[in-house]
């Protein structure tokens, strides 16, 4: 079910001022919306990490086998 909550728009700050998100249907934005919160999650706990590695191996787990591991 959609909810106005899961919306997401952001407008240009120059002409047209049009919405970057526009073209997105419902089902994406919620998709979109509900990995930023998993991102901002894995980023808090990232953030509260003694040791680099352990961070990066978070990181890791949203960014795929491409981030680096320390």
């Amino acid at each position: 079910m959609f909810s106005w909550d899961d919306q997401i728009s952001v407008k240009l700050p120059v002409k047209p001022y049009n919405d970057l998100f526009e073209k997105m249907t419902n089902n994406q934005m919620k998709e979109l919306k509900s990995k930023l919160v998993n991102l901002s999650q894995i980023l808090a706990i990232a953030s509260q990490e003694y040791y680099p590695y352990r961070a990066c191996d978070s990181l890791r787990k949203v960014f795929g086998s491409d981030f680096p591991s320390s």
